[in-house]
Order: C-alpha cells, then sequence, then structure tokens
C-alpha cells in the first residue's frame, strides 16, 4: 500500500509541475510516465488492500468488489485518458476515487453497524478481568 501512495505522489508531483505558471499551457497532456504513476499508483493501493483484507479475514467480503471494480476501471481509462489535458485527467481520478469512497459507504453500512453494536456489547479484557475479581492460583 505504501508503494502505492509513493508512486501516486510521483505522480502527483510530476501533474503539479505541468500545471506551473511558466509551463502551463491549457492543453498539455500528461508524459506516460506521470499518467502511469497517477493511475497505477491508485491500482497499485486498491489491489493492496484488497490482499491486505483478504488476508487478515480470508473471506470474500462486499467491500472488495467496489474496489476490485475501481481498479479495473481504472486500468481501462489510461488508454482513454493519454491524449487528455493533465488537469482533466487528475479530474477524472479523482472523481473515481470519490465515487469509490461514495459506494463503499453504502455497501459496507451494514458490516460498521454490526462491528459497533458487537464492539459496544463486548466489554474490554481489562474490564473483564475486574468483574471476575483476583485470580487464585
Amino acid at each position: 500500500m505504501i508503494v502505492g501512495i509513493i508512486i501516486l505522489a510521483l505522480g502527483l508531483k510530476k501533474e503539479l509541475g505541468y500545471g506551473s505558471p511558466e509551463s502551463y499551457r491549457p492543453g498539455t497532456a500528461l508524459s506516460g510516465a506521470a499518467l502511469y504513476a497517477l493511475y497505477g499508483g491508485v491500482v497499485l493501493f486498491l489491489l493492496a488492500q484488497i490482499c491486505f483484507q483478504l488476508r487478515v479475514t480470508r473471506l470474500l467480503t462486499r467491500i472488495i468488489w467496489p474496489r476490485l471494480g475501481a481498479a479495473g476501471l481504472l486500468v481501462g481509462l489510461v488508454p482513454i485518458v493519454r491524449r487528455m489535458p493533465a488537469l482533466e485527467v487528475l479530474a477524472i481520478l479523482t472523481a473515481t476515487c470519490i465515487t469509490l469512497i461514495i459506494v463503499e459507504v453504502v455497501v459496507a453500512d451494514g458490516q460498521r453497524r454490526r462491528l459497533r453494536e458487537t464492539a459496544l456489547l463486548e466489554p474490554p479484557e481489562a474490564n473483564r478481568q475486574q468483574r471476575a475479581g483476583p485470580s487464585t492460583s
């Protein structure tokens, strides 16, 4: 996940360099490396999150599918946005990520609610030991 964030940061650095006052031209497209770093960094981050969740839970939950769909969508968008201006490329990436967040909030609502209810019902381990009293060995 960290490598994905670093690659995204490198892509943003390249993209923001295109937006500097000295070099700004409204129709300037991103270079291949900057475009692949932007989209590839987010895709790598999403895939790493999916792998982490699968490793921890060992279950295919509903929250994995929107991330996998967003990663596939971003990979599919790369050839389309290759010739677009840099700010449009960044706007499409941002819109895709915000849409993913909204979808995950809606999809994971039941999971979050069950987790909160379980956490509120179960007292922490320290409280359990205090309620049980001192142990006699």
